[in-house]
């Protein structure tokens, strides 16, 4: 198991008060000890309440560093869907761009039945580009923080599926 920085750091202060304690105590004798303590009391306490403090406020920001990166990872990942969820409405309103277009050119030359069959299809398209469009609109709206979700803009109106006359 290694140690943190600030782990070394603290027991090195440590054993450096305890040895000198020791030595004081051997070479000296108490009344020497007791008098090496008197003042050495006050320093010890202030630095260990400096390590204290470092150590303790080091972990929450460590915490708040960790939680931030979770958020951004999962606001990147929300990010990531959102834009797959686009291209995929992308594909699906030029596909029927294109269905129209050839309704359009072929529309005399066709039976009306088959035309109706082409636009009940392009009618189910738009309606899936619509449904995908709310989906990405609610995704996004709950990856924001509270007060960016209000003034997210509400999903555009469907576009009609008639066609042109």
């Amino acid at each position: 198991m290694a140690m943190s920085q600030q782990t070394i750091i603290a027991l090195a202060i440590f054993g450096l008060v305890f040895l000198l304690m020791a030595i004081t105590l051997i070479k000296y004798g108490t009344a020497a000890a007791v008098q090496l303590w008197s003042v050495m009391g006050a320093l010890t306490g202030v630095a260990f309440g400096g390590i204290t403090t470092y150590y303790f406020t080091n972990q929450a920001n460590q915490g708040q560093i960790t939680q931030a990166r979770l958020e951004a990872e999962k606001s990147a990942r929300a990010n990531d869907s959102l834009v797959a969820s686009l291209k995929d409405a992308s594909k699906t309103v030029t596909s029927a761009k294109a269905t129209v277009s050839s309704l359009s050119t072929d529309a005399k030359h066709e039976n009306p039945e088959v035309v109706a069959t082409k636009l009940n299809s392009v009618s189910q398209q738009l309606a899936a580009v619509e449904d995908a469009s709310q989906r990405a609109v609610a995704q996004a709206s709950a990856t924001m923080p509270p007060g960016e979700a209000a003034a997210a803009p509400a999903a555009a109106p469907a576009a009609s599926a008639e066609p042109p006359r």
